[in-house]
């Protein structure tokens, strides 16, 4: 998250950062939740968050992880497909399923 703080002195006040993730499966899984028209099954997501003047990297990260929490609940629905965690800066989504 360090990278994309604002610098001092820049005239932005707030930005916002996007996650592109791609959640694909094995092809030995035959789960309809992942189905798409292509031949590897997959949910693509999208999860972006506000970069403030001022913030720390952890402070980034913490508000990057509410909004991927947010996201998925809302996306998903009851089916959790990633755990997302924050250590200091850095944000790990981790799948929660062996075929992912």
């Amino acid at each position: 998250m360090s990278k994309i703080l604002i610098e001092e002195g820049s005239t932005d006040v707030e930005r916002t950062a996007r996650f592109v993730l791609y959640v694909g499966l094995s092809m030995n899984s035959q789960d309809s939740f992942y189905s798409n028209a292509y031949v590897y099954k997959g949910k693509p997501l999208f999860v972006e968050f506000a970069v403030k003047a001022g913030d720390t990297a952890a402070a980034v990260a913490k508000r990057a992880q509410a909004n991927a929490k947010k996201f998925l609940l809302l996306a998903m629905g009851p089916e959790k497909i990633l755990e997302v965690t924050v250590d200091g800066g850095n944000v790990t989504f981790t799948g929660v399923n062996g075929y992912q």
